[in-house]
């Protein structure tokens, strides 16, 4: 699919937003997240797209009647284990925006990444049910998130492993980046190490008379030199 023609909205609260969004943006979550999450799931979507403290990022058509297409919902400066993380809460996108190129979905991460940058946050977290496949390779291999940990939790009866995924932001982004290329290039380098010390050693060549003197400077050369 092509470049959208849109125009984007963004929320500073949550208490902002107005009813009509507010509704809408619950609609398209439980469109997508209906085989995903439970009812009581889908009924907190609403509470924490409204809250306050949650700030928001819609983005609509500008045909079709405004319809909106995707939106993110995020919090910044929350508190994960006393460390300051920002928490990403809703990312969905409407079936008709998916693949578009370039990604939206991708661009909504990336704008609240430099968000929780620009905030002191320095990391993005976010959770996700581990069946939703989907979901999980756009994180993980599509936007470089790394799992940090998982739980299991009850919906409906049934219990659900989700996914914690994490991703640093900022300078604090760029010196994970720096880190991880030290170590590739680490790694290469122990690897060559490790083909030499596998290698033959070359023969030298045979030693003449005027070379058997240990020490001697002009046969150490001749023999370098051969």
């Amino acid at each position: 699919a092509g470049p959208l023609k849109c125009k984007v909205e963004r929320l500073a609260s949550g208490t902002d937003a107005g009813a009509k969004a507010i509704n809408e943006m619950c609609e398209l979550t439980t469109r997508n997240m209906g085989e995903f999450s439970s009812k009581q799931a889908l009924k907190e979507t609403k509470a924490n797209i409204s809250n306050k403290a949650t700030r928001i990022i819609t983005v609509r058509e500008k045909a079709k009647g405004s319809k909106l297409v995707g939106f993110a919902a995020y919090r910044l400066n929350c508190n994960e284990d006393g460390v300051p993380v920002a928490y990403l809460y809703e990312l969905q996108l409407d079936v008709e925006a998916r693949g578009s190129k370039p990604s939206l979905g991708k661009a909504l991460v990336a704008e609240v990444e430099q968000r929780a940058a620009l905030s002191g946050s320095g990391r993005l977290q976010l959770s996700v049910a581990e069946r939703n496949t989907a979901a999980v390779g756009f994180y993980d291999k599509g936007c470089g998130y790394i799992k940090i940990g998982e739980r299991e939790e009850e919906e409906d009866g049934t219990s659900v492993r989700v996914l914690v995924y994490e991703k640093a932001c900022g300078r604090e982004g760029q010196v994970q980046e720096d880190e991880a290329q030290e170590r590739a290039d680490a790694e290469e380098l122990q690897a060559d190490l490790d083909l030499e010390e596998h290698e033959q050693p070359e023969a030298l060549p045979a030693k003449s008379a005027d070379d058997q003197v240990v020490g001697d400077g002009a046969s150490s050369l001749r023999v370098w030199l051969a």
